[in-house]
């Protein structure tokens, strides 16, 4: 259904010896960005209507990116479902400079209300942000993300969204390290942030 793209990457084979070399104990699942990339800047809006610069409301804090749509069937639901048991396993010093943002990649279907009730049921701290099409596109650009897509309409009108499902974990040096994929474990997100915020935190 989906396949991950994220440009200025190194292949991922590449990836995966460098993660082998230097440090053994990162997931599979892990991607190594090479160089880092920057915190992108792009402006979406909060379930309420307000505006929410990703830049500037998100600087100096491990934020971890999720694009994805509420009628998802598989991807996305395993993502906020393993993100929110880790939140509530973390330490306190990572918890109060974490932020998990999900961004829809359907907004024909993901009103305001319905995005709020699905992602906050999985956990009341998610921000979930909505835009226009051409927004998202540009906070996919920025993201360094590839375009979501969607498939033909079925015979009830329905359709699945094509989407990267990369992770973007940004750290307080307001830049992009690593990224994970969807099936990261549980565990592993419960290691891995708390080293990001230690190796990477100001």
């Amino acid at each position: 259904m989906w396949k991950p793209f994220l440009r200025g990457t190194v292949p991922p084979v590449v990836a995966v010896a460098l993660l082998a070399c230097a440090e053994p104990e990162l997931p599979k699942t892990a991607e190594r960005i090479v160089p880092a990339a920057p915190r992108p800047a792009f402006t979406l809006r909060t379930t309420d209507g307000r505006p929410y610069d990703f830049r500037t409301r998100t600087a100096g804090r491990l934020t971890v990116l999720v694009f994805g749509y509420t009628h998802c069937p598989d991807v996305c639901p395993l993502e906020l479902a393993t993100l929110a048991r880790v939140q509530d396993r973390l330490p306190r010093r990572v918890v109060e400079r974490l932020q998990v943002v999900f961004v829809t990649t359907d907004p024909e279907r993901d009103t305001p209300a319905r995005l709020r009730d699905w992602v906050v049921n999985f956990h009341p701290l998610f921000e979930p942000l909505h835009g226009s099409p051409a927004e998202i596109t540009a906070a996919l650009e920025q993201s360094g993300l590839a375009p979501s897509l969607k498939t033909e309409r079925d015979s009830a009108g329905n359709y699945l969204v094509i989407h990267a499902a990369q992770l973007l974990v940004y750290t307080p040096d307001d830049s992009l390290h690593m990224a994970y994929l969807p099936t990261t474990r549980a565990e592993d997100w419960a290691r891995e942030l708390p080293r990001l915020l230690e190796r990477y935190g100001s």
